[in-house]
């Protein structure tokens, strides 16, 4: 800032004497470009004199310039301001949903056991549970007919409360009954080991003879099935063709418990209702045939109607099937 006043102050100065000094005449400036003349000379009227003229020559001293005013030191540029760095944001994470604990299904109680109401029989062999549901342990089975002493307790309208031997037991009331069955006709037997010769036949007249259209399927199959396939041979001996055990696949076939009847149209029909008929006595408990099944456990419903399988064996139009207990 001083260095500026002071530099202000002798321009000031300088332009100040310049203007205050009188005109210089330059038709008295003399033609010898190396003497200076000064300006005060120009200022005459009359010629000068020889000696005033040499001492008016001498030239007159000049005037020290003053001292060229220091440039002012330029102000230093301002360092641009350096931008600072925006912090990087922190991702939040993303808070990790913690899976809501699976409920542990409340298991079914087990009632006390309940006061007697009753006898019912089972339609079926049937499974009783340790309790009313099918995660219970099984006690023990019983086959169709056997009797059961029931209570008056129902869990869930299905599983019925029994009484075995003063513990509870539970059955799917599905296939119990309240009816009595009839006395079993006697089953009809065979000899241990395979012969020609007739096991004791019962009293309908069914015929267990060895049948030489069916003799050569007899093997795998048990005991009472290949009674079943001899009475069958016996009665119809138009049919000539049968099927017994085939291996795999979890059926009755593969546990020798089945045979089929080759035949179809109204014959098939007819071998179909007479097994049907003598179901009881053979042990059979399921007949199919033309896309129609019986059985002994919904023997009331008659003849039901099977979904399509897709071809007329898979539906049992070629033949009769015949499932043994």
């Amino acid at each position: 800032m001083v260095l500026a006043m002071l530099a202000v102050a002798i321009v000031a100065a300088l332009v100040a004497s310049f203007v205050t000094s009188p005109s210089i005449d330059r038709s008295q400036e003399r033609t010898d470009p190396l003497i200076a003349v000064p300006e005060a000379a120009s200022a005459r009227t009359e010629p000068p004199s020889r000696a005033t003229g040499r001492a008016a020559l001498a030239p007159s001293p000049s005037a020290t310039p003053s001292a060229s005013p220091s440039p002012s030191a330029s102000p230093s540029p301002s360092a641009s301001p350096t931008p600072s760095e925006s912090p990087t944001p922190t991702p939040t994470p993303t808070p990790t949903q913690t899976a809501a604990p699976t409920p542990t299904p409340t298991p079914t109680p087990v009632p006390e056991l309940g006061s007697v109401v009753g006898e019912m029989w089972a339609t079926t062999s049937v499974n009783i549970r340790s309790g009313p549901g099918t995660g219970f342990g099984v006690v023990t089975a019983v086959r169709a007919g056997h009797e059961l002493t029931v209570t008056n307790v129902v869990v869930d309208d299905r599983w019925q409360q029994v009484r075995l031997d003063g513990s509870v037991g539970f059955v799917s009331n599905r296939y119990l009954t309240d009816d009595e069955p009839a006395a079993p006709a006697p089953t009809p037997t065979r000899e241990s080991e395979p012969s020609a010769q007739p096991s004791e036949a019962p009293e309908q007249g069914v015929s267990l003879e060895a049948c030489r259209a069916a003799s050569g399927i007899e093997s795998g199959l048990t005991g009472r099935t290949v009674d079943v396939l001899r009475a069958i041979c016996n009665e119809f001996p138009s049919v000539s063709s049968y099927g017994g055990y085939r291996s795999g696949g979890g059926s009755y076939h593969s546990q020798g418990r089945a045979i089929d009847v080759m035949i179809s149209g109204e014959a098939g029909w007819e071998v179909a209702r007479w097994v049907r008929a003598n179901a009881s006595e053979l042990g059979v408990i399921e007949v199919i045939y033309a896309q129609r099944i019986w059985t002994t456990q919904r023997a009331g419903e008659g003849w039901r109607p099977m979904s399509d399988r897709g071809s007329a064996s898979a539906n049992h139009y070629d033949h009769v099937h015949v499932s043994v207990r």
